[in-house]
């Protein structure tokens, strides 16, 4: 992830960045399938699952915030930051 390698799908479901993967001409059918799931779901059970899932990373960006905050700022105001972002922008055009 930290070299900016693209990967096909496939690998992103083995490396755990996705659950699922399908064929392009699928997707609106498995999108549809999920969020179908979802609209039958209990409402406050889905909130609740969602609260629980993220209480500890919530819990980890208010204790690290203002740390992470201060180390961004110094690493975007970086030469080789600027660098890769007008790289990246380049690339877009």
């Amino acid at each position: 992830f930290l070299t900016g390698d693209t990967f096909t799908a496939a690998q992103a479901q083995q490396m755990g960045l996705v659950t699922s993967v399908v064929p392009a001409g699928a997707l609106d059918e498995a999108v549809a399938d999920v969020v179908g799931s979802w609209c039958s779901a209990s409402r406050q059970g889905l909130s609740e699952t969602k609260r629980l899932l993220n209480a500890d990373l919530l819990r980890h960006i208010d204790e690290m915030g203002e740390q992470v905050a201060a180390q961004s700022a110094r690493l975007f105001a970086s030469d080789e930051a600027r660098a890769a972002l007008r790289a990246f922008l380049d690339r877009r055009r």
